[in-house]
This record gives C-alpha cells, sequence and structure tokens, in this order.
C-alpha cells in the first residue's frame, strides 16, 4: 500500500537514461542495467535497494551506440548482462556477483542489424537466447556459460513479413518462444533433450 522514496539510481545531470532492467539473485542482491547515452552501466544493491554500488560502464563503447539492456542471473548466481551494440547482440558474464565482468562476447556475429534479444537459462546453466535480424527470429544457445554459442537458427523464416518483439522462457523441461509476425502471436516450443523445434502455432488467428 506504500512506496519507499524515489532512489536516483542513474544521477546522469540531465543525460538520456532509459531502459532499465533489473534482477535479483539468490541471495537477494538487487541487480540493474540501463542505458545512458550510447553505454550500458550496472548497479546492484545488497540491502534490498536502501543503498547501491557504483555505475560500472559495461560497454565502453566509444560512442558505438549500446541499448536494450537485459540481465538474467543463473541458478549458481552467475550474472548475464546482454544488449544490442551497433548491428549485433553481445553479452558480458559476471562470475562474482558483479564485482567484475568477463570479456565482451559477440552472440549475433551478423552482418546486419539485430535487435531485440531475450534470454533464458536453463536449471543446467544453458543459455538460449533469441532476437530479431531481417524480419526473422533467430535463435542460438551456449553450453559453457556464455563464452560460445550456435550458430543460429532462423526460427520464423518469414523475410517478407516482419517478425518482432521474441520472448523466450524455459519451464518444465521445455522452451518456450512466442513473437509477433506481422498481426498475428505465433508460438514454438522444444522439448529439452530434442533437437528439432515443433511447427509453429498462431495464438491470435487475426486474419
Amino acid at each position: 500500500s506504500t512506496w519507499s522514496a524515489p532512489i536516483n539510481l542513474s544521477n546522469s545531470l540531465g543525460i538520456a537514461s532509459q531502459s532499465p532492467a533489473i534482477g535479483v539473485d539468490s541471495a537477494n542482491t538487487l541487480h540493474m542495467l540501463w542505458q545512458e547515452v550510447d553505454d550500458i552501466f550496472y548497479r546492484r544493491s545488497t540491502d534490498g535497494g536502501l543503498t547501491w554500488s557504483a555505475a560500472t560502464n559495461l560497454s565502453n563503447s566509444g560512442g558505438i551506440a549500446s541499448q536494450t539492456p537485459l540481465i538474467k542471473i543463473s541458478p549458481t548466481n552467475q550474472l548475464y548482462a546482454v544488449w544490442k551494440e551497433d548491428i549485433d547482440i553481445v553479452t558480458r558474464r559476471s562470475t562474482d556477483g558483479g564485482s567484475t565482468w568477463n570479456p565482451l562476447v559477440n552472440i549475433s556475429l551478423t552482418p546486419t542489424n539485430a535487435q531485440q534479444p531475450s534470454l533464458t537459462i536453463t536449471p543446467t546453466g544453458i543459455l538460449r537466447i533469441v532476437w530479431v535480424e531481417d524480419n526473422d527470429i533467430q535463435w542460438s544457445q551456449s553450453t559453457d556459460g556464455g563464452n560460445f554459442w550456435d550458430f543460429p537458427v532462423n526460427l520464423s523464416n518469414t523475410a517478407t513479413v516482419a517478425s518482432q518483439n521474441p520472448k523466450i522462457l524455459f519451464s518444465d523441461n521445455i522452451t518456450h518462444l512466442v513473437w509477433q509476425e506481422n498481426t498475428e502471436i505465433f508460438y514454438r516450443k522444444q522439448i529439452e533433450g530434442q533437437a528439432l523445434w515443433m511447427s509453429a502455432i498462431n495464438l491470435s488467428n487475426n486474419s
């Protein structure tokens, strides 16, 4: 029924800060990302949001646009920060609760524009990600904590129809994917241990 007073986490003095993302680990530490001009910043709180660590610039992209960050936390409390940088989808990992971060890894490695990433993590720590590229939904996974990623797989194959806004979720041994395709919402799933994805289902049937 009541909320605490606002805390300014960016303190950017008139510089545009936007696209916040937040996660919590098993120790109830809060981890936050946001976009500030062309960079991605990180802060954490170990006391329920009362105080926050100093901001860390995770992208340091030197004027290259970094945007739309997201953060996911594995069952072993490894942190994964993902964002769009220029035309690629990139990630960094922290294995010590956000104190230090591994070097940046390019997931998409695309000559065209990749955007709108969505990430999920299985209970065994497998990373699965989707993003939009050339009007299609691309999917990849990493089984080694994000160092190496499988070659992307096109899950929509709708180059002449705009596919966008993908969301991916792992639950009960199934990877679930939904996305917007033109004016419709589609769904696909992959059962754990099976290589193939089941055929797409139109959930909205607006046409």
